[in-house]
Formats: C-alpha cells, sequence, structure tokens
C-alpha cells in the first residue's frame, strides 16, 4: 500500500507529540528524596518508599497537671491544649497552658457519663471526644460526644452539653469479651472531610485498622477502609490541615514510644502514599505517650499519662517533624541563598558554620542522610559556630541542619 506523501507528511508531524506524550506519562515509584529507594524518575508515589530505621528524641516541655495523671488525648485550638482522663472520672475535659501544662479551664459535660475517654479532636466547628475504649471488646455502647465549641466559654469552670455518635464497627461480630486477640479497641481519632476517621489498637499482631463514619449524631456503621502494620499499638492521631497524619504507640513489652508519619496519599487511602516509623528514644525518655496534637504544618504536642511502676509524672512534649520533609541544598546553593558558610567540606574532626554578621542561630544539628541526629548545640549568638568530635564518624554524606532564631531552616549536604 502506497502512502500518499502529504499524509506521510502528517505522520512525520505528529509523532514526535505522540513520542512526547509517552513521555509525560506517570511513572509509578519512590518519590521522596529521603527514602532508601528513592526513584528520580518516578512521577507518581505508589507508597513503596522504604526508610532507614529511625530513631529522634522529643524534648519535655513541663509536667502536666495533678488533675490529668491519666491524660489520653490532646487538642490545641484558641491557643490551648486541651485535654482529659481516660476512665474512672467525672465528665471532665480541660484546656491548659501550653507553657506550664496546668489547667487554666475546667469543662463538665452535664449530660453523659465518661466510660473510656480515649482521644479529642475537633473539626467543623465541633469538638469531639471519643468514648470508644473497649480493652474486652465486649462494647456495645460506643459512642463520640459532639460539644459546639461556641458553647465553650471563656469561665474558669463551665457546663456544656454533647450530642452522641453512636457507632459499631462493620466487621465485628464476637461481643464475649473472650477474645484477648481482638482488635475492636480504639484510642485514636481525627476529623478529615465531614467524617471521622478512627484508628484500632490492636493488642496482639502490630497492625491498626482504619474506620470511617460521619460526624454527625446518630447511630453509624464505621466503615473499614484498610490496616497497617505499625509495629505497636496506638494510641492517639491527628492530622495536620488535610495532609501530613501522624500516630503514636508503644510497642510491648518495653513499650518503647514511636510515631508513625502518613502523608502524600491518595483520598481516604490514608495507607497508600509515605509511611515513616520514627522511634521515639524509650519509656524512661517518655513515658506511656497517650495523645497527640498538631500545633502547625509539622509541630506539636505529645501527652503522656504518669507511670507509677518508673516513679514518672504525667508529662507533655513537643515535636517538629519538618526535617523529614526538607530537601537538603548543596553547600554551594545555601552560600549563594543565605550567606551561610560551612567549612571545611569535606570535614574530618570538626564543622564550622559561619554566619552573617547579626544572625541568630538558636539550634544546630548534624544527622545521618536517614535523619539521625548524632551531634546537636543550641549556640549563643555568635558568627562562628563549631561543632567537635566528629572524628569518629564514618566516611560518607551528613547533612547540616540549622534553625535560625526567626525559625528559618536550612539544611546543607557535607561530607566526611
Amino acid at each position: 500500500m502506497k502512502i500518499h506523501p502529504k499524509l506521510r507528511f502528517t505522520i512525520f508531524l505528529l509523532c514526535p507529540l505522540f513520542f512526547t506524550g509517552i513521555k509525560v506519562l506517570a511513572q509509578p515509584g519512590c518519590t521522596d528524596p529521603q527514602a532508601q529507594n528513592y526513584d528520580a524518575a518516578a512521577t507518581l508515589n505508589d507508597g513503596s518508599c522504604i526508610y532507614a530505621t529511625t530513631d529522634i528524641s522529643i524534648p519535655p516541655v513541663n509536667p502536666l497537671d495533678l488533675q490529668l495523671s491519666e491524660s489520653s488525648g490532646l487538642a490545641f485550638f484558641n491557643g490551648r491544649l486541651w485535654s482529659h482522663n481516660d476512665s474512672g472520672s467525672w465528665p471532665l475535659f480541660y484546656a491548659l497552658d501550653t507553657l506550664t501544662g496546668q489547667v487554666v479551664q475546667t469543662f463538665y459535660v452535664r449530660n453523659e457519663i465518661q466510660t473510656d475517654w480515649e482521644d479529642i479532636c475537633t473539626g467543623n466547628g465541633y469538638l469531639y471526644i471519643g468514648d470508644f475504649g473497649n480493652n474486652a471488646g465486649n462494647r456495645t455502647d460506643l459512642r463520640i460526644l459532639r460539644i459546639d465549641i461556641d458553647s465553650i466559654g471563656n469561665a474558669v469552670q463551665d457546663t456544656v452539653a454533647a450530642e452522641s455518635i453512636h457507632f459499631i464497627y462493620e466487621d465485628q461480630t464476637d461481643f464475649s469479651g473472650t477474645n484477648t486477640t481482638h482488635n475492636f479497641d480504639c484510642e485514636a481519632m481525627f476529623f478529615r472531610d465531614d467524617s471521622l476517621h478512627l484508628f484500632s489498637r490492636n493488642g496482639s499482631n502490630g497492625y491498626t485498622k482504619h474506620y470511617v463514619l460521619p460526624a454527625v449524631p446518630g447511630t453509624h456503621i464505621a466503615r473499614l477502609c484498610d490496616s497497617l502494620y505499625v509495629q505497636g499499638q496506638v494510641t492517639s492521631a491527628d492530622i495536620s490541615g488535610d495532609s501530613l497524619i501522624v500516630l503514636i504507640g508503644y510497642q510491648p513489652p518495653l513499650y518503647v514510644p514511636f510515631a508513625v508519619l502518613l502523608w502524600d496519599y491518595a483520598g481516604n487511602s490514608l495507607f497508600s502514599g509515605n509511611k515513616r516509623r520514627l522511634t521515639l528514644g524509650s519509656v524512661l525518655a517518655m513515658g506511656q505517650q497517650e495523645g497527640v496534637c498538631f500545633r502547625g504544618a509539622c509541630d506539636g504536642f505529645i501527652s503522656a499519662e504518669a507511670v507509677g511502676q518508673l516513679n514518672l509524672p504525667a508529662r507533655f512534649f513537643r515535636f517538629n517533624f519538618s526535617r523529614f520533609f526538607e530537601q537538603p541544598l548543596a553547600l554551594e546553593e545555601v552560600v549563594e541563598k543565605s550567606k551561610l558558610h560551612v567549612y571545611p567540606n569535606p570535614f574530618t574532626d570538626q564543622v564550622q558554620l559561619q554566619t552573617a554578621p547579626g544572625t541568630c542561630i538558636r539550634n544546630l544539628e548534624l544527622t545521618d542522610m536517614n535523619g539521625k541526629t548524632l551531634r546537636r548545640i543550641m549556640p549563643q549568638q555568635n558568627e562562628t559556630i563549631q561543632l567537635n568530635g566528629l572524628g569518629g564518624l564514618s566516611p560518607g554524606m551528613y547533612i547540616l541542619r540549622s534553625e535560625s532564631c526567626s525559625g528559618r531552616i536550612h539544611m546543607i549536604k557535607i561530607q566526611k
């Protein structure tokens, strides 16, 4: 068959466009440069990112007020922290000073009782308190209290009324209370897209299940969405805006505290994107963490209940996970953009950071490429800052992370 010359010319013109279209088709893979299996050619995150074991420390702020020895949930709104105890108490929730941890307001829910309150969150003008603790797996009265935030005034002590959101899990059939390996206990919840998202606490296999139910009063079925292996028991959750999710909990038998960060997921498939697990030191450092909330995009608070066996009081901590979402710059880029100078590079036993006159650096950290902190100092206002004792580090690439007093962060790639 002969092709007409004009048609042949038309095909020749279209072919480059056709093949260009192929090149821009989404290529699945790991899109996070901080992951071990980062694929620079990937344009579609397929949830396959793998991260090295990362252990970080979360600094404590202060002990919590003695009224909150069993703080079991945490929220932040109106410039204050909000918390409650879990069970065996009056139906009370509290406003706390974010610096001292002391109670500044107390509210009594006049038309409810406290069976097992486990988490607290806000959304769409309401405060939600989850009365869904279910250690034996036999509860048939699971509910979430909904309180109009406008009814929460400025009085030091006041009463409020709550509406009830009753629910059952769609996959629970055994309510005998004899199944010790059940996965129908829950201690974690947040509000997103007009719904409440719940995360189960499994005492046997290290998985958490994600459920969704409407955030309106009535009786509902909590729909199962997915499950995720977190290597422990989830005790609280929160979401920053509509994107970054944090789950916290501990891993028996030593109750090692951990956090799991979730982001870049598709719709309500919250486990479909990046999943990074962080170890938060030990139970001696963190206690038994039970509440978490964001204050900003990547920072917020964690609360821990008192642990009498270890003589640990109830405390709260301040976290900042921004380092796990920043991309380190090459040294020459930092010098050009910020006038920070790092030398020598490559380094042997020490690194010096020279800043512009009048620059205030409040925190300087040296981390490995997986985000593990190796050295940290809180320098005074000085134009030259020095990190010593680095001779024992293995040859390779490292990240020097500086935070100015105004909160500006720079991450600099350096080599030993």
